[in-house]
């Protein structure tokens, strides 16, 4: 671009600066769109390591419930028989699904009414 004629040399015009600054912005954000991206891939991925160590976390967890339960089966066994023993542990574990499930089922219905009070919509206590 000409500078005008009163500029003194050296001196950039305001539409220079502009330019330069708009130049710069654009690197700017250009880098930035890069780290962001980079940050996200490797969140991605350690979301991933972590989603599938957690898998097996409860893999195992499982397994070793499952030893503990033919465990205490074997060990009930020998005092009073392999279908008593069978039919206690199946019902121990039936009663703590039943009480696991209502404790569920009442907190569900305390989250139901807690949705359909009036004041709690508006953002009152």
């Amino acid at each position: 671009m000409t500078e005008p004629p009163d500029a003194p040399a050296g001196e950039e015009s305001i539409a220079d600066e502009v330019k330069g600054l708009y130049a710069a912005a654009r690197a700017r954000a250009e880098t930035e769109l890069a780290f962001q991206k980079a940050r996200a891939a490797l969140a991605g991925k350690w979301a991933g390591i972590a989603a599938a160590l957690g898998c097996a976390a409860v893999g195992l967890l499982f397994l070793a419930l499952m030893a503990a339960v033919f465990g205490l089966v074997l060990a009930l066994a020998q005092v009073l028989g392999a279908w008593a023993a069978t039919g206690i542990v199946t019902g121990g574990f039936a009663l703590v699904a039943v009480a696991c499930a209502l404790l569920a089922w009442f907190r569900v219905r305390r989250i139901a009414a807690l949705m359909k009070d009036r004041s709690m919509q508006d953002g009152r206590p």
